[in-house]
């Protein structure tokens, strides 16, 4: 978005998204409990979130989807899925949560055998609540399978 005609800011560690109420309210329930009533938020600081998955967020909300990350290495884009994911199930975005999950998938049938997997793995579990099964199972799956 180029902020013509926004009305929020979203500011996540030193990045400011101009947004647009009407989309982000109307695609993401948070934004739309941010935005209502007497306390209408004009700038929202999402800081304590992934810079990435934030704007990977944003995207989905203006897009319906957020494209993998390119020219990285694969290690790295599947931690930015992981962070994507995470911050789907955060604020309730499942659509979000599927896309990150499929474009995790891809990159762990890719890459099960590197010595990365591991760090893989441990960030998966300290990023999703025991109940969200998503990605655990993703790659519970790929390790039975190999």
């Amino acid at each position: 978005t180029n902020g013509e005609y926004s009305d929020l800011k979203i500011i996540c560690n030193g990045a400011t998204y101009k947004v647009h109420r009407l989309i982000l309210c109307s695609q993401i329930n948070f934004f739309e409990r941010a935005c209502k009533g007497s306390w209408r938020a004009s700038a929202i600081d999402l800081s304590h979130d992934d810079s990435y998955a934030v704007g990977a967020m944003i995207r989905y909300a203006y897009r319906d989807h957020y494209g993998p990350a390119e020219n990285l290495d694969p290690e790295e884009q599947v931690l930015r899925h992981v962070h994507v994911h995470a911050i789907a199930a955060k604020y309730n975005i499942p659509g979000l949560q599927t896309m990150a999950k499929d474009y995790l998938k891809i990159l762990v049938a890719e890459h099960w055998d590197k010595d990365w997997f591991a760090d893989i793995i441990r960030s998966i579990y300290e990023t999703t609540i025991s109940s969200d099964r998503g990605l655990r199972d993703v790659v519970v799956d790929m390790i039975m399978e190999h």
